[in-house]
């Protein structure tokens, strides 16, 4: 008996002492690379507080979101973020967080003349959105079809070209990401005008944890969220990174 419970305890160790893969996509001003190539952003830096106050190594990585969320999914001892946490998700992970709050919208460009009061309205027209996202999979639950009315795309920056060429009519994401987005493409945010507020519960966005990885490890890792936010930690990243 004391043979298998130690074996039982080492098998454990073992898991919580191995690496964590961490995934994530250039999601800014979240997730984002900076000048030289390197993750940078408000979850980032948080993401490193979080590992050294849980005292667990890390490797993390930048993948379309689509791989992100099928590695997150299927992968033991992996961590994705930033992630909206949905009911289309819960089963497959736990929640570290919340460590933001979330808006998703139906955006258009200011001077497109299109105006739509619901998303049933909205059918008509093409809508952008990010493979895997959120907000793509809100759309299909309420009935909209890929490649007829729901376009999907790897990279934020090709829902705004896509926006400017009038390829697709708008875009279900975040406001606050769309217009970092925009500036980024030389783009003034203030082009980017909101037509619907589409949030579905529960809010904000968080880490997720493969969910066949040890519940002691997502135990760990919520618990040191929560002393950096006891400590200030996350408040001071938000003031850095202007997050609202």
């Amino acid at each position: 008996m004391f043979a298998r419970l130690l074996f039982a305890a080492l098998v454990c160790f073992g898991a919580l002492a191995q690496p964590l893969k961490v995934y994530t996509e250039d999601f800014p001003p979240f997730n984002v690379l900076d000048e030289q190539g390197r993750p940078s952003g408000y979850a980032v830096e948080l993401l490193a507080q979080l590992m050294q106050e849980a005292q667990q190594d890390y490797r993390l990585e930048l993948v379309p979101w689509a791989r992100a969320l099928t590695l997150g999914k299927q992968m033991p001892n992996t961590l994705i973020f930033t992630i909206a946490r949905t009911s289309e998700r819960e089963a497959f992970f736990y929640w570290i967080g919340p460590f933001a709050n979330r808006t998703t919208a139906l955006m258009r460009l200011r001077d497109s003349p299109l105006r739509v009061g619901s998303l049933e309205e909205a059918k008509r027209y093409r809508i952008g959105v990010i493979n895997g996202d959120a907000g793509m999979e809100m759309l299909r639950a309420q009935g909209f079809v890929h490649g007829k009315n729901l376009i999907a795309l790897d990279k934020r920056n090709d829902l705004i070209r896509l926006l400017q060429l009038k390829s697709i009519d708008f875009v279900v994401a975040s406001p606050n990401i769309m217009h970092y987005v925009a500036r980024r493409a030389g783009l003034s945010p203030d082009q980017l005008s909101i037509q619907l507020i589409l949030n579905q519960g529960p809010e904000g966005f968080y880490f997720a944890l493969n969910r066949q990885s040890p519940p002691e490890l997502a135990q760990r890792l919520q618990a040191a969220l929560q002393r950096l936010d006891e400590r200030g930690s996350l408040d001071a990243l938000k003031r850095k990174y202007q997050i609202e």
